[in-house]
């Protein structure tokens, strides 16, 4: 399967010739024992694209029951995915790597990681002026130290080895100086107008 390759564009067409067969053909060919794995990688492509909407579009027009999704494993776990990354549990994503229903399905969970760590990373960069190289490890989902140092240096983060601590680099903030007196006097002239209406 191209999934092996690593080769998204590929993937993404085989997967959409696969999730749309012939309807002429469905009729006389049995159904096969491959459709709901190749379903399920098509709702965990559609949610590492961040395309939600067609997630829950795909997810209701699948030919299963709603209340038989939840036992069909390669469908249950692109839902439990999807509800997850709506709670913020990203401990939760990272974890279900190893519970893939399917070898092919954790490519795109990896995937899906990657998208989230560049999230926590951004949010950490606004957040922190500094931060512990074990505290950012633990939250980038880094197994050691020394995997974040490449992340860190490619985001432009200043590394200090010795005292084992990341600063990151503010972005130019603009300080808006508000006109205190201004206002003060523009908010007195109108409580004035206000007295005379009265």
């Amino acid at each position: 399967m191209t999934i092996r390759t690593s080769n998204p564009g590929l993937l993404t067409q085989d997967l959409l010739y696969a999730d749309n067969p012939c309807a002429a053909c469905s009729s006389v060919l049995p159904p096969s024992p491959r459709e709901f794995p190749i379903r399920g990688l098509n709702l965990i492509r559609l949610l590492t694209q961040n395309r939600i909407a067609e997630f829950h579009t795909t997810l209701e027009s699948l030919p299963l029951p709603a209340d038989s999704l939840a036992s069909n494993p390669f469908i249950s776990h692109p839902i439990n995915l999807e509800r997850w990354l709506m709670e913020g549990s990203y401990s939760k994503v990272w974890n279900a790597r190893e519970e893939a229903p399917a070898e092919e399905y954790k490519f795109f969970v990896d995937s899906l990681m990657g998208t989230i760590r560049n999230e926590i990373a951004s949010c950490e960069e606004v957040a922190y002026n500094t931060l512990p190289l074990k505290d950012a490890a633990t939250l980038l989902f880094f197994k050691s130290q020394s995997e974040l140092i490449p992340y860190a240096q490619q985001r432009g983060w200043q590394v200090d080895l010795t005292g084992e601590s990341i600063s990151f680099a503010k972005k130019g903030e603009e300080k808006i100086e508000v006109p205190k007196e201004k206002l003060i006097a523009a908010n007195l002239a109108y409580a004035r107008e206000l007295e005379m209406i009265v």
